[in-house]
């Protein structure tokens, strides 16, 4: 655990930085621990070849607003975890680009000692997919498995459900602060697993729950996890970003077949032909890890644990798996979201000219540059909004989705066709909502 003021400092620099930023991973690295970074002059930053504002921000070595939200959480009974925690599960080091913070409610499981699921899929679930997703979590769960999902309506909800029914641990990953229950019809859902699991986000409270803030958050479902399992996903599905993170992080994907030409059986039906592996029961993901350390009595084994290889060069949209090498460091649009508590005292909170803008970081490690005969491929096959949207931003300057409405589509078209050109390797995601060709 740490004390107060270095935690004020950690708070800090996660600020600085923002959310998804790689700068606090290279930070540690170079300076070996937050108390040398926080102290670090502009001329060592400088050395790093840092970019403004991550620079600036850096620089400003003031608490104030890292104590202000600090104060808060001690009054909310929020946790706060940090790298050099013992609790911060070392998994989480096989992300590119691990959170500094990680704000929580509930309480923290061993997950580094535990089998850990992700479950992900569509919010359009069919009765196909949500009985699956039910038996497999419930059964995953009643093994002693951690089940992880983004608390979304449709399968993430229902993986969360069926870990809860039998009295397992389940743990939630929100892309907003804590004192927003996003999306609002979750909120009941949403306590309970702050009494009887865990709630991780790594942004701030007072952060509302943007669309841009949720592919940063999948990359700590997949993070957490040894494996992700896709129930159902159309083409356009953001859990198709959560399975390529697992896969740039080493860790095996699962996906449930679907009928071919079923639209919510598209996704997971192209992740099966692109190499990952079948799910139609708990036992096919047991099968692979039946030497882990589950915890529950009489089924605790000495051995380490083995992870099931993913085919060599596996190729999954566009991109191939590259095995995670990273060890941890030596160092000590539904409704309207609704607050969780309605009696938060608004000085507690951070004010909008007190944030910081996250630097411009890539989110992943870059990808695999494809081909010109295959970008060439991928860009020939493109519908016109996807067209579009590609040529908007194969302009110098990186671009937010909200930038991307000059183009003269709906929000929600602009988010679908980024999913897509993300998902083929076209674009790469940028910290703070950014995109780039």
């Amino acid at each position: 655990m740490n004390d107060i003021s270095t935690l004020h400092r950690w708070v800090w620099l996660s600020l600085a930085c923002g959310a998804g930023s790689t700068v606090p991973e290279l930070l540690i690295s170079v300076f070996g621990d937050i108390d040398s970074i926080y102290e670090a002059q502009e001329e060592e930053y400088a050395d790093l070849e840092l970019k403004l504002p991550c620079m600036t921000a850096l620089c400003d070595k003031s608490l104030d607003q890292a104590m202000r939200i600090v104060k808060w959480c001690e009054q909310k009974k929020v946790g706060i975890l940090t790298p050099d925690d013992p609790r911060y599960p070392s998994r989480l080091y096989g992300t590119h680009a691990f959170p500094a913070v990680l704000y929580y409610f509930g309480r923290i499981p061993e997950i580094d000692k535990r089998l850990t699921i992700a479950g992900v899929g569509t919010r359009r679930m069919t009765e196909y997919g949500s009985n699956n997703a039910y038996t497999i979590c419930r059964d995953l769960a009643k093994e002693g498995a951690i089940i992880v999902s983004g608390l979304a309506l449709g399968i993430d909800a229902v993986c969360h459900r069926a870990a809860l029914d039998v009295g397992g641990m389940t743990v939630a990953v929100l892309g907003c602060g804590l004192d927003y229950a996003y999306p609002p019809q979750n909120r009941d859902l949403m306590v309970e697993i702050a009494r009887k699991g865990v709630i991780f986000t790594e942004y701030a409270p007072g952060t509302e729950p943007l669309k841009k803030n949720f592919p940063m958050r999948n990359r700590i479902i997949s993070g957490l996890s040894n494996a992700t399992v896709v129930f159902e996903a159309d083409e356009n599905s953001g859990s198709l970003i959560t399975a390529r993170r697992a896969m740039k992080q080493g860790r095996p994907v699962y996906a449930l077949p679907g009928n071919t030409g079923t639209l919510s059986s598209l996704g997971t039906n192209e992740l099966l032909t692109n190499g990952a592996f079948a799910v139609t029961k708990a036992g096919d993901i047991l099968e692979n890890f039946k030497e882990y350390i589950l915890n529950i009595p009489g089924k605790t084994v000495a051995k380490a644990p083995k992870l099931p290889k993913a085919p060599a060069k596996t190729i999954v949209n566009g991109f191939e798996t590259v095995p995670n090498g990273y060890k941890k460091p030596k160092i000590t649009e539904v409704d309207k979201p609704k607050k969780v508590e309605s009696t938060v005292a608004v000085n507690t909170l951070p004010t909008k000219d007190q944030t910081v803008k996250p630097e411009r970081e890539p989110l992943l490690s870059k990808p695999v540059i494809n081909t010109k005969e295959k970008q060439e491929q991928l860009i020939a096959a493109l519908n016109l909004t996807e067209r579009t949207i590609y040529t908007a931003l194969s302009r110098p300057e990186p671009k937010t989705n909200d930038e991307l409405t000059s183009t003269g589509y709906p929000i929600n078209k602009i988010n679908a066709a980024l999913t897509m050109l993300e998902v083929k390797g076209l674009i790469l995601s940028l910290a703070g909502g950014y995109v780039k060709v």
